[in-house]
């Protein structure tokens, strides 16, 4: 906002502040940004977060930091990055966490002072290398409250090696959707737009790119306060050009592909994994990609075998009830954990018509309710839905 504005007033700023200001007053609204401090949480939790330097080294010169949302979008994106990385400078660490962003959107600032700290401390143990980028925001964050920490993104490396023309995408038109937070990143910008044209796409701007770059809708977790204006964004973003779009963030990427936009990532086009036309994970699967991440680079760089968590129930749900709680931003395992409980404790109310059971259970500041019936064998979702409240029960 601050580029377009005549008088130069950061609203971003402005709104931080703010945030910051009613955290402080305890007059928050906390329920809109409640899912995605607890997926920040995951992220920095057991099942999907490390920090490891390559067999054979105990520092590392250079550390590859994806993000939290490359992998969630497709784990490959950052097994193809790291293999490239390790081919090209073979002391590489690898660290797979969140930057903090949720908590900084939030206004928490003690819980994103943990986040910084640990990942300073991370930093440190690895050897204090310099940190490869591959989401924007990271780096943005990065330079705000890591500055110590020497910064690449790894499109400029990429783009130093060269790529080779790929012969499924030679010719086709594109433009290339800057992210908000590349606004003050020219360099990776320019590496972008290079990367592209070396791969053999022809180029075409959009109206809004680089230093006016627009807002895909996901900054500032609007979509879960607002979810109508989220969709006019995405939609405003589309309209931009009648040709796909290259991005370099993962969740531009996404949110343009869920509003019908073809979008390749860069990454597809250096590496060849995918086509324009991929729909974005659920967000379910967005944790389970995160998880199932983990497990691969420990096997495939430290052959190391870890076993995945199962789920307490087995519980069948439908392909349009999934997509029913993936726009609610439901998780299937936030469902079965409303099951479980009222299997467990027996707070659930029979329908004598349907023969479904109905119960609730709190996660976070949302109060969930699952709607099912029983199996021979687990049990099969019939309904969900949550609301931001919390109930006052004996």
């Amino acid at each position: 906002c601050k580029e377009v504005c005549p008088q130069q007033i950061d609203v971003g700023d402005l709104l931080l502040q703010s945030h910051r200001v009613m955290r402080a007053k305890g007059a928050m609204p906390w329920a809109f940004h409640d899912f995605w401090l607890r997926d920040m949480a995951f992220t920095n939790g057991p099942d999907a977060q490390l920090a490891r330097v390559p067999a054979g080294y105990s520092q590392s010169s250079m550390m590859f930091f994806p993000g939290c949302q490359l992998g969630a979008s497709d784990p490959r994106y950052v097994t193809a990055s790291y293999r490239w990385l390790l081919a090209h400078k073979p002391d590489t660490a690898l660290m797979l966490s969140c930057c903090g962003a949720p908590a900084e959107w939030a206004g928490d600032q003690g819980l994103h002072g943990q986040v910084v700290a640990e990942l300073r401390d991370q930093w440190v143990a690895l050897g204090r290398p310099t940190a490869v980028f591959a989401c924007p925001t990271c780096k943005q964050m990065f330079g705000k409250y890591l500055p110590e920490i020497e910064a690449v993104f790894l499109y400029d490396l990429i783009l130093r090696a060269g790529v080779s023309p790929r012969g499924d995408v030679q010719r086709e038109t594109v433009s290339v959707f800057d992210p908000c937070a590349s606004r003050k990143e020219p360099g990776v910008q320019q590496a972008v737009r290079a990367l592209t044209g070396q791969a053999g796409l022809v180029l075409k701007p959009l109206p809004l790119e680089k230093n006016l770059a627009a807002c895909c809708s996901w900054g500032g977790q609007v979509k879960t306060a607002h979810p109508p204006y989220a969709r006019y964004v995405a939609e405003r973003r589309v309209a931009g050009s009648d040709y796909p779009y290259i991005a370099y963030c993962a969740n531009c990427r996404d949110i343009l592909a869920a509003a019908g936009k073809p979008c390749y990532h860069i990454l597809d086009v250096v590496f060849g994994l995918s086509t324009a036309e991929r729909m974005p994970p659920t967000i379910t699967k967005r944790r389970e990609n995160r998880a199932q991440l983990k497990r691969q680079v420990l096997r495939e760089f430290w052959r190391e075998e870890t076993e995945m968590a199962q789920s307490k129930i087995k519980l069948r749900i439908s392909p349009e009830l999934r997509q029913k709680l993936d726009g609610e931003m439901i998780l299937e395992s936030e469902i079965e954990a409303v099951i479980d409980y009222c299997e467990r404790s027996g707070r659930k109310v029979l329908d004598p018509e349907s023969g479904t059971f109905g119960g609730h259970l709190q996660i976070g500041k949302v109060t969930y309710w699952a709607e099912y019936l029983t199996l021979d064998e687990g049990f099969e979702l019939v309904n969900a839905y949550s609301h931001r409240m919390s109930i006052e029960e004996e």
